[in-house]
């Protein structure tokens, strides 16, 4: 039944595989054409990558994220979400030896979609691709919306999806506080990221209250949040960038300057 579902996936779905080596990138292509996918493109490195942005759109890419010279894996997820490039409604995979917390940890602006460990064996793929596409399609219309800029409808979208007890209940609360702060209702962003720690001490959770915090001028405050992240997950890149931007607030300039020193070390 999987691999039906799978099929029918794959079959609409434009992929694109990136990796510095063709064996694997071989491997890959038809480990995906024969779950039914149609269209593959392959390229070895971050430049040719870019430019098969200049004339096609994916709606999948497998990505390593060592690709030996030049820009990485995690540049090119930056590069393309600053550009605008790529969508929500897109899915952006890194694949990595190393998948360790430290390794995964960063701006949740920029973090891929999802992971897949090397090395990548056919069942392992066939797992993880089903599931990643499912998620994919379960939420592209609450993504359709954010691309869209319609904030108040992801919200409300959002919301129905929780409401029905969906098992992707974190990532649309967090969705929600997000597109809270985009429209600047901070007081219903804050209230979500104060009551998912009244559950659990969620990094996500404390980073968007002290980024709440901040938008409210409570400089002080959201310093202090953006430091217990800091000493509770020191790989956490945005709680660095948050504090630094809280010091520049209070005229702490050389404080300002050491976070974006340790940012930039991690």
């Amino acid at each position: 039944m999987s691999n039906q579902r799978l099929r029918k996936f794959c079959q609409d779905t434009k992929f694109l595989v990136v990796d510095d080596f063709e064996n694997f990138r071989t491997s890959l292509r038809l480990m995906l054409t024969s779950f039914g996918a149609a269209f593959v493109d392959t390229v070895a490195n971050a430049e040719q990558a870019l430019n098969q942005f200049k004339y096609n759109s994916y709606d999948v890419i497998l990505c390593d994220f060592n690709l030996g010279s030049g820009k990485n894996g995690q540049q090119i997820l930056e590069e393309l979400r600053l550009k605008k490039v790529l969508k929500r409604t897109n899915l952006f995979i890194m694949i990595t030896a190393d998948t360790s917390k430290e390794a995964v940890l960063g701006t949740r602006e920029f973090q891929p979609d999802g992971y897949i460990a090397k090395p990548v064996t056919k069942n392992i793929l066939e797992e993880r691709l089903l599931q990643l596409l499912t998620m994919q399609h379960a939420l592209k219309p609450i993504n359709r919306e954010i691309d869209l800029d319609n904030f108040a409808k992801a919200i409300s979208l959002a919301q129905k999806e929780i409401d029905s007890e969906t098992k992707y209940r974190s990532w649309c609360v967090q969705t929600m506080a997000d597109m809270y702060r985009k429209l600047g209702d901070n007081s219903s962003a804050k209230k979500i990221y104060k009551d998912a720690l009244g559950h659990r001490d969620l990094d996500w959770a404390r980073i968007g209250l002290g980024k709440t915090l901040y938008d409210a001028n409570q400089y002080e405050e959201a310093k202090l949040v953006f430091q217990s992240v800091i000493d509770k997950s020191p790989y956490m890149v945005e709680a660095y960038e948050g504090m630094s931007d809280c010091c520049l607030k209070l005229g702490q300039n050389n404080e300002a300057q050491r976070a974006l020193q340790e940012a930039v070390a991690v």
